[in-house]
């Protein structure tokens, strides 16, 4: 590759940092020769791997560049660090099933990388995390029922009928994740994780109900002893 080349190399390396985020100058430190392989489509495809560093926080970074049919690089995507794509839960979720959060972030970096079997049974575990924990906080299960129990008998005693509903087929979706014939196949990782999305919003409503509750209840109780 000449000179020309690693000139748009550098211009198609983003200038965001992934690892700190500064936005910057992001330094080559070097390109590989160019190889080949082949694509999603088993099409031959020409590439490059090239390093940078960057100037704020001084880590390297490596991005897989792709050549068009001129041998010209034309696109670039990162492969070290690994993409996160975290979900930012609320202050809500966070502090009633942190293994809940845990268990979601793996489970996304897994779909990330395309590990769809994978993905699928840690969105099924992550369900089973918030209904334990939500179970033994507002439910009155005990830890030792909690332990026993199977998942669909503890969502079965979450009051809201829709939402238990949506709760128990989110499961069902997610048992057919870890077995070798699906029940369900119509429905997939998409449909799981929109179900436990509801679950999620349902929680965070019902703890915002409480809080709404408890200052209406104290603002009574205060008028009264006046």
């Amino acid at each position: 590759m000449n000179e020309q080349d690693h000139q748009i190399i550098a211009n198609l390396i983003p200038t965001e940092c992934p690892r700190c985020g500064y936005s910057g100058i992001q330094s080559v430190l070097g390109v590989t020769p160019v190889h080949q392989g082949l694509d999603k489509n088993s099409f031959t495809v020409s590439f490059v791997v090239c390093d940078t560093i960057c100037e704020h926080c001084l880590h390297p970074s490596s991005y897989f560049v792709t050549l068009n049919g001129f041998g010209n690089p034309d696109n670039a995507s990162l492969i070290v660090p690994l993409r996160r794509y975290q979900v930012n839960f609320s202050k809500e979720i966070s502090e009633l099933s942190p293994s809940f959060v845990k268990t979601y972030d793996q489970a996304q970096i897994a779909e990330s990388l395309k590990l769809d079997s994978i993905a699928g049974m840690g969105y099924r575990k992550a369900l089973e995390m918030l209904v334990t924990d939500y179970a033994m906080k507002y439910l009155k299960v005990s830890k030792s029922d909690a332990e026993s129990l199977p998942l669909s008998t503890l969502i079965k005693k979450i009051p809201d009928t829709s939402i238990m509903q949506t709760a128990l087929a989110g499961a069902w979706i997610g048992n057919d994740e870890t077995h070798y014939f699906r029940k369900n196949p119509e429905f997939g990782i998409n449909q799981l994780k929109a179900w436990l999305s509801a679950f999620i919003k349902y929680v965070e409503m019902q703890q915002q109900i409480r809080a709404a509750t408890t200052l209406i209840d104290s603002s009574k109780k205060h008028k009264k002893k006046n």
